[in-house]
């Protein structure tokens, strides 16, 4: 069963509130994230190489989180052009995506 944008959000809360993790995109850079004050905060990866080139720390909120779940399966089903599309969303689609990724399986 899909778990829905909500309840991935939930656990990502969970999971990262004030414990800051590493996560690894598809193109294998590495991240840091930690959820604090309502948002998840990315940064560059501190334990892990090679890590994403983040040049500022990164907020997503839970509405951007919700909004580029919408294109997940989309793109895990290799949809054509769906990445470029979430991405006019937002700048954070590799991050969001990677961490759908880890918690919805």
């Amino acid at each position: 069963m899909e778990l829905s944008g909500e309840v991935i959000w939930e656990l990502i809360k969970k999971q990262l509130e004030n414990n800051e993790l590493e996560f690894k995109t598809k193109r294998n850079l590495w991240f840091s994230a930690i959820y604090m004050d309502n948002k998840i905060y990315i940064d560059k990866a501190k334990n892990n190489e090679p890590s994403c080139k983040v040049n500022m720390i990164r907020p997503i909120s839970k509405d951007e989180f919700i909004l580029v779940y919408s294109f997940y399966h989309r793109w895990i089903n290799k949809e054509p052009g769906i990445f470029e599309k979430a991405g006019k969303e937002s700048m954070n689609v590799s991050y969001i995506f990677a961490l759908i990724s880890n918690y919805s399986n």
